[in-house]
């Protein structure tokens, strides 16, 4: 029966030649990287901020005929580092042996035959050169060849080296479509790097375990009968792959990332070269994760090996030592769990525990129920000591787990952001324009902010900056110019490094005023920190993408103190970048012939000279749309009638992204478009109406005046006319009596989905009185609708009352807008009732427009006389016209 089964097993290995390795390539790795990614610190600031991937690491990126997610990238170099089986040869590092003796040693002889057949796979490497490119802890590279094999095979072509010189091409690559799968690529081979590093969170791969930790039967990874190599590997592996979700994750959900906290040097993540045989475990994140590992866990065949037994799997921690009871060394730790099993009945299961030397881990080892020899005492022939033979259960698999995959998701996070972390700020980018208003010189002015753990600046040393600029014209050609070399960095104490530096750069093409989106990125390569060969970028905008809507409305009138003419633009931010502390300046000549009347100083005598009119903004950030007032000087009549006579600029000044940035020139539309935009306008009035009271004895002498604007075409209706001599006694009863005054204008005006209200209304109160908890005076204009449909549009700031007053009906059709002095109101009339969450008919007419002022009745005479007034600088209802509501 023996020999029938030593037949079998043979038979099986040389059907499957390599068995699966590690961490499943197509569950748990992919599974790790993304928990990485979505654990790291820098990477979604640098890929948004720095790279300008609005989408951070869910941005798509196009690499052939595949566009995936940059996690998804990252992921695919994952599952991709153990394809072909043969590379998995690589992916063992001894962290107690030198780096070219830490390799694989142990391989059963098949797999040797096979993997030397493949030709690629003849010499091993060690997991941290693999991955890496270093081949010692002296930092000296991998050979060019070795065995007569060229570099791509036995250096590995997808390793950190090769991850940084695939970012620098990303980054001044002059075709578009080669960038993004340049990008994509360099994500890619940061997904092999990951999987390597990942890899050392399994303990047989920091203890040379391959002849007994990868040739059980694991099953197949969907629960199949028949895949191939899968039917063998590491049963560590094969657990976490098996219940990663349902067992392990809830498990770690909570602390799930344990970053590497050590010093920030490449190999570093791996080993740091400071566990040394003799020297007791430990569980501090500052070691190399193949030190953590190696020290503190078993895999099969290295349990309590010595050097005589097994010179290949002996390994001083952990020793018997680290499961003994406390206080009694000769007895192991044995924990008892109850458990039901598969039958429905309850077992005891026992573990040794493993209660010193580093982690503390409850089920450690499972014994087995038989013995592999007994002990006697020759007195009584009576067996008083067992040597158990233990193995490793699922129990044992989901205790390691516990501890190592939080490492494996926390180390690789950090190593994620380690490869990112090179940040480039740029405070200031100054622009000056040729006699073509193209953009021919840039002056940068940019610092290396790239922090270490003590927030002091990690050093640029030994390298140069490039600059690489790109825009599109019109028809969205894209145009490239790439300057190499434009600031040799020196050492740790140059300018980028201890402050900052202005970098006056001339272009090689000048960029045009029609170039859509131009930007920039500022390319770093040399020395970072104690990385040789560092590539960092920083993206930064040359002007602000806005499209703009000129909201159809000049006021004519003057009753803006100290200000003239109002022109509306309403902006919108179209880009994903953030506008703050910035100025918009509108330029304007009048070029009328003969000139407009207006002073000197605003170019009324053709192009002599030039207005100005400025808006200060605080911050428009992403999809934001701001409604700018131009306030423009009272001499200057801008109406529809000169608006063709008017050379319009309009700049931006201030920061994007933080970046400081000057004469941005900003598409206005033209003045066709101007013209055509007004659309229709379905109402024009302007009124005002106000009441007085003046106190004699115990009456109230009333006035009610109303006034219609020079504009005023409509009809009031009767009970809107002026009222005079209006007597209201003081209260000495409980009789109600109050002073009012209204005015309104019937209508019947169709609101489609393309109608805007603009409104400029005024409130104002005189020697107010008020009783407190009593309404004493209300002010509002009042727009109705069919259907019960209103606005009520009220100044807070000005009437006494609480707003709206108790004794105004609760209506969900009814709208409150409180409204500030000198602010216009410029809205869609649909999409006004839309964003308060108002449901509104199909069709929708505006009946009435009315202005009601009323002083309730006063306990006392007033000492002053009093006066509430409400003016319209200007109504009007307008259907702008379709395709206008966005002019580039």
């Amino acid at each position: 029966m023996n020999i029938h089964m030593v037949s079998f097993t043979l038979g099986f290995c040389l059907l499957s030649p390599f068995p699966s390795f590690a961490y499943d390539n197509e569950k748990t790795h992919p599974a790790l990287t993304a928990e990485a990614v979505n654990n790291t610190v820098l990477l979604e600031t640098v890929l948004k901020d720095q790279l300008g991937f609005a989408e951070g690491a869910g941005q798509g990126l196009n690499n052939g005929n595949e566009t995936r997610e940059i996690t998804e990238w990252l992921q695919d170099g994952s599952k991709e580092e153990d394809e072909p089986n043969c590379r998995a040869s690589n992916h063992f590092h001894d962290p107690l042996k030198p780096w070219d003796e830490s390799m694989l040693t142990d391989p059963l002889w098949y797999v040797d035959l096979y993997c030397g057949n493949e030709g690629l796979f003849t010499t091993k490497h060690s997991n941290i050169s693999w991955a890496t490119g270093i081949k010692d802890a002296a930092g000296n590279t991998m050979p060019e060849t070795v065995n007569g094999i060229s570099a791509p095979e036995n250096r590995n072509g997808r390793n950190w080296l090769v991850a940084r010189e695939l970012y620098y091409n990303a980054l001044t690559e002059e075709n578009p479509q080669q960038r993004e799968a340049f990008f994509a690529e360099t994500f890619r081979t940061i997904g092999y790097v990951l999987h390597l590093l990942e890899d050392m969170a399994v303990p047989a791969h920091t203890r040379n375990d391959f002849s007994e930790g990868h040739k059980q039967n694991i099953g197949c990874p969907d629960g199949g009968w028949f895949c191939g190599t899968k039917w063998v590997g590491n049963p560590y592996e094969g657990y976490v792959r098996d219940h990663f979700n349902d067992e392990i994750l809830p498990l770690i959900s909570s602390d799930i990332s344990k970053p590497f906290t050590g010093e920030k040097i490449l190999t570093n993540f791996w080993d740091t070269e400071t566990y040394t045989p003799g020297m007791e475990p430990s569980t501090s994140s500052t070691q190399g994760l193949a030190e953590y590992t190696n020290s503190n866990f078993v895999s099969q065949a290295t349990i309590f090996k010595t050097q005589d037994e097994d010179p290949y799997h002996a390994y001083p921690y952990p020793d018997e030592a680290s499961v003994a009871k406390d206080g009694y060394p000769d007895e192991v730790d044995l924990r008892i769990l109850v458990k039901m099993a598969k039958d429905g009945q309850m077992d005891r299961l026992t573990y040794l525990s493993k209660n010193k030397h580093g982690e503390t881990i409850d089920r450690f080892l499972k014994p087995r129920y038989l013995t592999s020899g007994t002990e006697w005492t020759y007195g009584d022939q009576v067996p008083n000591h067992f040597e158990l033979e233990y193995y490793l259960d699922d129990g044992c698999f989901q205790d390691y787990a516990i501890k190592l995959l939080p490492r494996a998701i926390g180390y690789s996070a950090t190593l994620l952001d380690y490869f990112f972390r090179g940040i480039i700020t740029v405070t200031d980018v100054s622009l000056t324009l040729d006699s073509n208003k193209a953009i021919s010189q840039l002056d940068v002015t940019l610092a290396n902010e790239t922090l270490q753990s003590d927030n002091s600046i990690e050093p640029m040393e030994n390298g140069n900056f490039s600059l690489a600029c790109i825009y599109t014209d019109s028809a969205g050609v894209e145009y490239f110019q790439l300057m190499e070399n434009i600031y040799q960095v020196t050492d740790e104490n140059d300018p980028v490094n201890v402050g900052e530096i202005t970098l006056p750069l001339i272009l090689d093409e000048a960029i045009p005023q029609s170039g859509v989106d131009p930007e920039c990125t500022l390319i770093y390569r040399g020395k970072l920190g104690a990385e040789e060969d560092a590539v960092a970028g920083k993206i930064f905008s040359l002007g602000p993408a806005f499209t703009i809507n000129v909201v159809p409305w000049f006021s004519d009138s003057n009753n803006i103190p100290n200000q003239g003419k109002i022109l509306l633009l309403e902006i919108s931010n179209q880009s994903d970048r953030v506008f703050r502390n910035g100025n918009f300046t509108l330029q304007y000549n009048l070029l009328a012939n003969p000139a407009v009347t207006g002073s000197a100083s605003c170019g009324t005598t053709g192009c002599s000279g030039t207005c100005e009119a400025q808006v200060a903004v605080a911050e428009i950030i992403e999809g934001d749309t701001v409604t700018l007032q131009f306030y423009l000087p009272s001499d200057t009549w801008v109406t529809t009638d000169n608006l063709k006579d008017i050379q319009w600029n309009l700049h931006y000044d201030g920061e994007v992204d933080n970046q400081g940035a000057i004469g941005y020139d900003i598409a206005f539309p033209t003045e066709e478009q101007l013209l055509q935009g007004w659309g229709d306008i379905l109402f024009n009035e302007e009124w005002e109406e106000s009441i007085t009271g003046y106190p004699e004895n115990n009456w109230l002498h009333g006035s009610c005046w109303l006034s219609a604007g020079s504009q005023g075409t409509h009809v009031f209706n009767e009970n809107a006319k002026a009222l005079s001599n209006i007597l209201v006694r003081i209260a000495t009863d409980a009789t109600f009596h109050a002073l009012s005054c209204s005015s309104r204008i019937d209508l019947d005006v169709m609101v489609t989905g393309n109608t805007w209200l603009l409104l400029n209304v005024f409130f104002s109160l005189e020697n107010p009185v008020q009783v407190e908890g009593t309404d004493k005076q209300d002010q509002f204009v009042q727009f109705t609708f069919n259907d019960g449909y209103t606005l009520i549009f009220y100044d807070a700031a000005v009437s006494l009352d609480a707003w709206p007053p108790s004794s105004f009906i609760d209506d969900p059709r009814v709208l409150y807008i409180p409204v500030s002095e000198g602010v216009l109101v410029a809205k869609n009339v649909m999409s006004l009732f839309v964003s308060h969450g108002v449901v509104v008919p199909e069709h929708l007419t505006l009946n009435e427009i009315k202005l009601m002022q009323e002083m309730e009745i006063l306990d006392t005479a007033p000492a002053d006389t009093q006066t509430m007034l409400i003016s319209l600088d200007a109504v009007r209802l307008i259907n702008i016209s379709e395709g206008f509501n966005y002019c580039q």
